[in-house]
């Protein structure tokens, strides 16, 4: 045998058995965005993959003060929500891609009932139950920066 045959066969083994292997977990980006919203900072966690799109605010007792999940979606459109396995009651904002605030509807824990967006957005956000009413948000009002600070999620979503 030659010598680089050799060392191919010696090589090979060891690349196959470390292929098999799954990949260490790389975070594309951190998944944690403050928004100002109303009159409060809001820490947010940003679901951007359709995993974490459909797991969301589920088997959780409660959430930090002054938190909540937003939702990126590829591409604006109607969007959809319920709240299974939803322990806690929320409140979602949808949100257009200028980060103006075109509605906001109350969810009750495990309620199958789906809540649909009544416009065509790319964006959700879920916070506590009444969370927005004690930030002084309403329906018309607008996240300061909000495009700017949504973009690199944008870049990355699935």
């Amino acid at each position: 045998m030659t010598k680089s045959l050799l060392s191919v066969l010696i090589v090979l083994p060891l690349l196959l058995q470390s292929g098999c292997s799954d990949p260490p977990r790389v975070r594309d980006v951190d998944t944690r965005l403050r928004l100002k919203v109303g009159q409060r900072v809001l820490k947010t966690t940003v679901a951007y993959t359709d995993g974490t799109r459909k797991m969301g605010l589920m088997n959780r007792d409660a959430l930090e003060e002054n938190s909540g999940m937003l939702f990126v979606f590829p591409f604006a459109k109607k969007l959809s929500f319920w709240m299974k396995n939803t322990r806690i009651p929320l409140s979602i904002a949808f949100i257009n891609d200028d980060g103006k605030v075109l509605q906001i509807d109350d969810m009750r824990p495990f309620d199958l009932t789906s809540v649909p967006s009544r416009f065509v957005v790319r964006y959700a956000l879920e916070v506590d139950k009444g969370w927005y009413k004690k930030a002084g948000l309403k329906v018309g009002d607008s996240l300061p920066d909000f495009p700017r600070k949504v973009r690199p999620y944008l870049q990355m979503v699935k």
